[in-house]
């Protein structure tokens, strides 16, 4: 495991110990009986921390820190949550060997993953068994973003190689995701009020346009490959954030 993902884990421990916290956790607790047990927020992980055989309890937590997260303050309860499981995050961390891909890039790749995992909850299904819920769906998507990104570098490697062997020359085709199924108009507008301007010139050229992020590093002016491979693992994730956050903004949004 690598050092930034301790410093990852050891920096949302501290964060969730800020005041916010615990005035988001003493305004949810008349609103779940299973944490009236729990005078305070740091009682209640103190608690979660403690390996036990009965899932029953932090089945019924998790649903009652999902239901919070579904409602408001989305980033501040997904923290919990992330600290609540970081456990099974490090355990699965610790899992991931591969040598193609920066330490970085896979703390990324997990944390990511829950983040979605937690995301998908939906009230009227998720009835049970929720922490073994969250371990499957988190890893399953670890490794399915795994292999896609490993199916990606191999093929812009192969892109490179053959952009070298033909000079002057930017390979056609995309390693990007497919389109976000939005209404352009939608979109643009998104763009325009919820987006950082990286985020969104990235989306309008490469979703909307007709340009990749390889064909955008390739015309820059970086000295080697590895200069050019880490610009393109930085704007895939500004890439990514930006389409999650318009995601978020046109889900929400009257229809």
């Amino acid at each position: 495991m690598s050092d930034h993902f301790r410093t990852l884990a050891k920096l949302l421990r501290q964060e969730v110990q800020a005041p916010m916290y615990a005035r988001l956790y003493c305004e949810a607790r008349p609103r779940h009986p299973v944490l009236a047990s729990y005078e305070d927020l740091p009682s209640l992980l103190a608690t979660l921390a403690q390996q036990s055989d009965d899932y029953s309890e932090r089945d019924a937590i998790t649903l009652a820190l999902l239901r919070e997260r579904a409602a408001a303050h989305e980033s501040q309860w997904s923290a919990v949550l992330a600290v609540v499981y970081l456990p099974m995050l490090l355990r699965l961390r610790r899992q991931l060997v591969c040598a193609e891909l920066p330490k970085d890039d896979l703390d990324q790749l997990v944390l990511e993953a829950f983040l979605v995992a937690i995301a998908s909850y939906r009230p009227d299904s998720w009835r049970g068994r929720t922490p073994i819920r969250l371990t499957h769906l988190t890893r399953r998507r670890v490794f399915k973003s795994l292999r896609r990104e490993l199916t990606d570098r191999r093929w812009r490697e192969g892109q490179r190689d053959l952009a070298q062997a033909s000079p002057g020359q930017v390979a056609a085709g995309s390693a990007s995701s497919p389109p976000v199924s939005f209404q352009v108009d939608a979109v643009l507008a998104a763009l325009a009020d919820h987006v950082s301007e990286e985020g969104a010139f990235l989306v309008r050229e490469t979703e909307l346009g007709s340009e990749t992020l390889y064909s955008i590093v390739s015309r820059m002016n970086l000295e080697n490959d590895e200069e050019r491979e880490r610009l393109y693992q930085r704007l895939k994730r500004v890439r990514s954030r930006a389409k999650k956050r318009l995601r978020d903004m046109i889900a929400a949004s009257p229809p």
